[in-house]
């Protein structure tokens, strides 16, 4: 059975109360909903704080699913929104959003040599974490959505019910604003 068969079969089961299957959908979609929840929190105790609370909202909220999206759409937008919500909290709480990435994180490192390459790869990634938590919330969520959860442009048009086109030209220009954001830190960093 192919994983889409397999997921529909889960589905239908969790729909239907069945704690263990809707566990399997939680290991297919895990990797998924942790990447959205960090792109968010930048942090990774709290992105699997909410990745934790958006499965608990999905698990509670299942029964509603009509199915007039995809899964995996209506598990994202659980997600992001449980995301917000942390974050306008931290905010009210006056917490500090910013965190360091720490190594083997996200994002895939090569067997690190030297340390000098260590170090260079440990820099290089705060400063990408550094340019995508300066960018504003729309362009943070389609940079997430396309470079780090790798959906193809028609799950993010499904996603963030927009057109196609629409899609196209705000990641293109979040790519555009996020290499502005990275050149201005080097510059920022060569002055001093």
């Amino acid at each position: 059975m192919q994983s889409m068969d397999k997921e529909k079969v889960y589905l239908e089961k969790a729909r239907c109360g069945d704690g263990e299957a809707f566990g399997e959908l939680v290991r297919f979609y895990e990797s998924f909903v942790y990447n959205t929840a960090y792109g968010f929190m930048l942090n990774p105790d709290d992105a699997f704080d909410v990745a934790q609370d958006a499965f608990l909202k999905a698990w509670r909220g299942i029964k509603d699913f009509k199915g007039s999206s995809a899964f995996s759409t209506w598990l994202y937008r659980i997600t992001v929104n449980t995301a917000k919500d942390a974050l306008a909290l931290k905010k009210k709480r006056g917490a500090e959003l910013s965190s360091t990435l720490e190594e083997g994180e996200i994002l895939d490192t090569p067997d690190l040599n030297t340390p000098e390459t260590a170090f260079i790869e440990k820099e290089s990634r705060e400063e990408l974490k550094r340019a995508i938590d300066s960018l504003d919330d729309s362009m943070r969520e389609i940079i997430i959505l396309r470079e780090l959860n790798e959906m193809s442009y028609e799950e993010i048009s499904e996603a963030l019910d927009t057109e196609l086109g629409t899609v196209k030209s705000r990641l293109s220009r979040a790519r555009e604003k996020l290499r502005e954001k990275i050149l201005e830190q080097k510059e920022n960093f060569s002055v001093k």
